[in-house]
């Protein structure tokens, strides 16, 4: 008996966490839910604001009052270079100070200030057709079936079954409507490769197969085109293939954004952070309090431009005369200087990666958010390339890359939907037309966020199209 009560109660207590330890989770739910569609607090966004003023502040401290006002007191021989070290200093840091007064002060625009309210559209339009594959890029197939020529084009795309699964089309009914931020993004993509790296392990039909009908069964695919065969006769063939997306991201059910209740401009998604739908959403910058966007991404690369010459700056010159004080004149080494150096090494490297990085962007007619949709796709096609082809067989594969971008385009530029045609187009539409506003923080884009010219390549429902279907002067 003893034994009996000793374990009821033991049972009781137990279900008495369970219950505590549900109610603790709900809870925490609920307040994450509720959170979610709230935007962060002020003090939360600003705060790295205040962080960054005071580095600014600190370094110019440090520069003046420890390296050219000593220098300008000191010996005559050295007055001038502590007089020419200050000057540049001053058109230097002024410049980096500037451009964070504009990027700081500059909204990205915002989707609710310009877009009304409305209810979720329904959508009338059928859906693409499916597929005749399961979500992989690598298959076994039977030869005979491609016995034919591979330069048939088919009339329509829209007729066609696709291959092809992107990012937005895996997204729950919930998350296709209401847009993604740049964390979800990230998050999403490295959950996706791990799916599918799990689905893969899991079907053994997948990577290469043998297909001699005596010791296979394939199913003829409804698809002949596109095809490419790896292999001697001897050894099993395979056929690997582009998947390009058959999202309508130009309807208007698919830029729903249910947080805000609007229907979101073109290239505009919702900001967790900042709780809102922002315009041409590139990301959201911890270091300037809130989002790059439409109207202040060009105020951004002026930023990082004047923040990586002048961290660079600093960096040289407080490394050069330190050492030179500590050899020559045998003095103390000043600590500060030596953080004042590290930092704006660091700075100088974290400033001129954006620098590059965003001009490359601007180049391709891409933000941030759109480049790591292309550069998933472009992972999921190396995927499917390095499980058909040795290591080693580069060959192979550029000829595959090539193939493919004859029949779909490049994925930089004629498969982006947004590409305006050149580099320079693509720079001008968002640092300006004026040469001097491409360093200065004067001007303005030459877009206001609300419309954006559509790739011609692409069909009117925003669906990427084999070159055959392109307009005759774009093929």
């Amino acid at each position: 008996m003893p034994r009996i009560s000793h374990s009821a109660a033991l049972s009781d207590v137990l279900s008495q966490d369970r219950k505590c330890c549900g109610v603790v989770e709900e809870a925490a739910y609920r307040a994450q839910s509720k959170r979610a569609n709230k935007p962060q607090p002020w003090i939360v966004l600003k705060f790295m604001v205040f962080v960054t003023l005071g580095i600014m502040g600190y370094a110019a401290y440090v520069y003046i009052g420890r390296l050219c006002v000593p220098f300008i007191k000191s010996r005559l021989d050295r007055r001038g270079t502590g007089i020419a070290l200050l000057v540049v200093f001053l058109i230097l840091f002024c410049w980096m100070l500037w451009s964070y007064a504009r990027i700081i002060f500059t909204s990205p625009g915002y989707a609710r200030d310009h877009v009304p309210t409305t209810h979720q559209p329904l959508s009338f339009r059928n859906p693409p057709p499916p597929s005749t594959f399961t979500d992989h890029s690598v298959r076994p197939v039977n030869i005979n079936h491609f016995q034919e020529p591979l330069s048939n084009p088919r009339p329509s795309h829209k007729n066609e079954p696709s291959l092809s699964t992107t990012l937005e089309s895996r997204l729950s009914p919930v998350d296709s409507v209401r847009g993604h931020s740049y964390e979800e993004i990230l998050l999403r993509s490295g959950t996706e490769m791990t799916n599918s790296h799990a689905e893969e392990q899991r079907d053994s039909s997948v990577g290469v197969q043998d297909t001699n009908p005596a010791s296979a069964t394939v199913e003829k695919p409804v698809r002949k085109r596109h095809c490419w065969f790896m292999g001697n006769p001897s050894r099993p063939r395979t056929y690997v293939s582009r998947r390009p997306p058959t999202t309508a991201v130009l309807l208007a059910e698919n830029r729903y954004c249910a947080r805000d209740s609007v229907i979101k401009p073109y290239r505009a998604h919702h900001c967790r952070n900042c709780g809102t739908c922002v315009l041409k959403y590139d990301h959201h910058c911890p270091w300037i309090g809130q989002c790059v966007g439409a109207r202040n991404h060009k105020f951004f690369l002026n930023f990082t431009q004047a923040a990586v010459v002048c961290c660079t700056y600093i960096f040289a010159t407080l490394l050069v005369y330190t050492i030179h004080d500590a050899i020559v004149l045998d003095a103390e080494i000043d600590p500060q200087k030596v953080v004042i150096i590290a930092l704006a090494g660091l700075f100088a490297i974290f400033t001129g990666t954006l620098t590059i990085a965003h001009t490359l962007l601007m180049l391709k007619s891409q933000t941030t958010i759109e480049s790591m949709i292309i550069q998933g796709m472009k992972r999921r096609e190396s995927e499917s390339l390095n499980k058909a082809f040795s290591c080693c067989d580069f060959r192979g594969k550029w000829h595959i890359r090539r193939e493919w971008d004859m029949e779909w385009g490049d994925l930089d530029t004629e498969a982006n939907i947004w590409w305006l045609g050149s580099k320079r187009k693509g720079w001008e539409d968002v640092m300006g037309l004026n040469k001097l506003g491409w360093l200065l923080p004067i001007g303005r884009s030459l877009n206001d966020g609300l419309t954006y010219p559509v790739n011609p390549r692409f069909d009117d429902d925003g669906r990427w199209r084999r070159r055959s279907e392109w307009p005759s002067e774009l093929r």
